[in-house]
């Protein structure tokens, strides 16, 4: 790096620690910002329509898409 760069990051961090509000502001607004998108971004699925075709017709076959069934994940169409 040269030293001009230096001098000009040196510059902008202290000009960044002077002003009170902007430092406040950009923190806070960063603290808003993650906060929104993490109650916005929800990977909860539920309600996906699930086909089921039992040819086994077993006692392990019925308690498999009884599992499905009561998941509510799962909306069971037979």
């Amino acid at each position: 790096m040269g030293i001009a760069f230096l001098g000009l990051l040196r510059k902008e961090i202290v000009q960044f620690f002077r002003d009170r509000l902007i430092l406040v502001l950009i923190l806070w607004l960063y603290t808003i910002e993650v906060v929104i998108c993490t109650v916005a971004l929800s990977f909860d699925v539920s309600h996906l329509p699930l086909a089921v075709v039992d040819e086994d017709r077993s006692a392990l076959s019925r308690s498999l898409i009884q599992k499905f069934a009561v998941s509510e994940t799962f909306d069971l169409k037979f």
